[in-house]
């Protein structure tokens, strides 16, 4: 079992997400996605991306049965 934490750049979520770098930024400053600083360069826990992705899913077969 591994216990190294997988960390994304700002650019590696931007390019994901296909969003703008400045829009990640924002992202994090709002604390809407968790992130840490280390020097000048800011990092995303690759877990909390993928759960925030998780947490703001649409299921639309839901959506349509539910209508």
């Amino acid at each position: 079992m591994s216990t190294t934490k997988r960390f994304l750049t700002v650019r590696e979520v931007a390019r994901y997400l296909s969003i703008s770098p400045a829009h990640v930024y924002n992202l994090c400053q709002r604390g809407e996605l968790p992130s840490i600083r280390l020097g000048r360069s800011v990092r995303i826990p690759a877990e909390d991306l993928f759960a925030l992705l998780e947490e703001r899913r649409i299921d639309h077969h839901a959506q349509k049965t539910s209508s």
